[in-house]
């Protein structure tokens, strides 16, 4: 996702929408659609493609790590709540 090329993203989700539509077990079209859901911040979308793309594909090098980026991201916010050394 180039920045200078933003503008291009809505054209791209058409395009990998598409492709869907034509084969929805598109891995590639999944993980592209991933990839502009998490840059637009939307990261439950992004997930959900990005674990769809690794359900077509058990071996998609790429979901697979944003699907691991997801996770320690999400243990990394939900870490321990209160009970810590200073709480009270």
């Amino acid at each position: 996702m180039d920045p200078q090329r933003k503008a291009e993203a809505g054209a791209a989700k058409q395009l990998m929408a598409k492709a869907l539509t034509l084969d929805p077990n598109c891995d590639r079209a999944h993980y592209q659609l991933g990839v502009i859901a998490r840059v637009e911040g939307d990261m439950d979308r992004a997930e959900r493609h990005f674990r769809e793309a690794v359900r077509v594909n058990p071996r998609h090098l790429e979901a697979n790590q944003e699907i691991r980026l997801i996770e320690m991201r999400k243990k990394k916010q939900g870490g321990p709540k209160g009970g810590g050394f200073f709480s009270r």
